[in-house]
């Protein structure tokens, strides 16, 4: 079974490492144009570009608690080998990475709230 899994798990890196080349390549050509057209303002602002993913601290804390849930779980599975199974294991994966998920709803919700709150007074 760990075979199977190191083997899904290189292959969804090589993808992911794929998209995001791409993503950031594409970003890149769209910031150029917008710079070349000399319409910067509102419209470079509204854009979602990868560079606001590296400088935002909260991706750095949303990312750091899936993989310490990922993480957990993967541990469990190897601690107690023979109460529970690999399948077991990638289920846990996924349960703590989606509570990861909603811990980091609640922290990013708290972040927003308090800049809105700096901003406004």
């Amino acid at each position: 079974m760990s075979e199977h899994f190191t083997a899904i798990a290189i292959l969804g890196i090589i993808f992911g490492s794929i998209v995001a080349v791409i993503k950031i390549i594409s970003d890149n050509r769209i910031k150029n144009r917008l710079i070349d057209s000399a319409k910067l303002g509102e419209d470079l602002e509204k854009l979602n570009l990868s560079a606001d993913f590296y400088s935002n601290p909260v991706n750095a804390i949303k990312w750091g608690l899936v993989l310490l849930g990922v993480g957990l779980a993967f541990m469990l599975g190897q601690l107690f080998p023979y109460r529970i199974s690999d399948s077991s294991t990638f289920g846990l994966m996924l349960i703590f990475g989606g509570i990861a998920f909603l811990i980091y709803y609640f922290v990013a919700k708290n972040i927003v709230q308090g800049r809105r709150e700096q901003h406004e007074s």
